[in-house]
């Protein structure tokens, strides 16, 4: 279980290995986190500048397909293999990035984790981003400790709205049929609005 910190406690703006999408911390309550996101490696589901409540929680919180927050590990050129910091250090000197949890202790790595055959190992998880070509995740770093988890993403302040699910899921509605009257709802969701046809007969006496 991640212990509680302090309300208010304010974490700073720190360096992240490449690709990573690093995050400035807020605590707003006990046991939850204002978010700002600062990179591109969770897009189109977070961009640079959002702003996400985080919710933080152990092991018994986490499910495949939520957006995480996790610590940054430390990078092979610093040291002969990606490793993690010391987990005594204080919130405020360690390094957070957002990803999206991709498998669970004891399931299957994904497709893209090519090389790591079997299944993620015991009190770990595999996290991925959205923006593969962005982002530095479990394809290059491994399994992440699940006492290295934050919390999880529970909703988007800024800008306002859900925050988008995995990018392999399916579009609500027809995407191709053409709008029909004015749109209603989000652009993928079909159109409502009065059906077009041709003018009505024009009704009146018999000739």
């Amino acid at each position: 279980m991640i212990p509680a910190a302090p309300v208010a406690l304010l974490l700073g703006a720190v360096a992240v290995p490449v690709g990573a999408v690093a995050v400035l911390l807020r605590r707003v309550r006990r046991g939850s986190v204002v978010v700002t996101v600062d990179g591109s490696s969770m897009v189109p589901a977070l961009r640079d500048g959002d702003v996400v409540l985080v919710r933080r929680c152990g092991a018994a919180g986490l499910l495949p397909g939520r957006l995480v927050v996790v610590e940054c590990p430390v990078p092979p050129a610093a040291r002969p293999n990606w490793s993690w910091p010391d987990a005594d250090e204080p919130p405020e000197r360690r390094r957070w990035m957002v990803k999206r949890l991709a498998a669970l202790p004891g399931q299957p790595w994904p497709p893209s984790c090519t090389g790591r055959g079997g299944t993620v190992p015991d009190g770990a998880v595999a996290v991925l981003g959205d923006n593969p070509a962005a982002s530095t995740d479990s394809r290059q770093m491994g399994a992440v400790p699940v006492d290295r988890v934050l919390g999880v993403v529970v909703r988007r302040l800024a800008p306002a709205g859900p925050v988008a699910g995995p990018v392999t899921e399916p579009a609500v509605g027809p995407v191709a049929e053409p709008a029909v009257g004015p749109a209603v709802g989000p652009v993928t969701e079909p159109a409502v609005g009065p059906a077009v046809g041709p003018p009505a007969p024009a009704t009146g006496p018999s000739a």
